[in-house]
């Protein structure tokens, strides 16, 4: 069985898949406005135990937040917009 690149995460990473792939760069695509360093803290600490990921490893684990990137409509353009400066800086 091929797996897909385009990895769906959710809630908690899936140590096969994401170890079998062994991406170079993770986007976490969150609906929140803003994240506390709490929050920030919360929803990173679980990519933190994947440290043979080459991604987890070269501290490439990337937070992205807004609407425009879970709610289909006009915003998904800034969303893309941020993913690509994430991945391009």
């Amino acid at each position: 069985m091929e797996i897909d690149p385009v990895i769906d995460v959710h809630i908690t990473p899936q140590l096969n898949v994401i170890g079998t792939t062994k991406p170079d760069v993770i986007l976490e695509l969150n609906a929140a406005t803003r994240l506390n360093e709490a929050d920030l803290k919360a929803v990173t600490d679980p990519w933190m135990t994947l440290s043979a990921v080459p991604a987890v490893r070269n501290k490439r684990v990337i937070i992205l937040n807004g609407p425009g990137l879970t709610v289909p409509g006009p915003r998904v353009i800034d969303g893309i917009e941020k993913m690509a400066k994430a991945l391009h800086p």
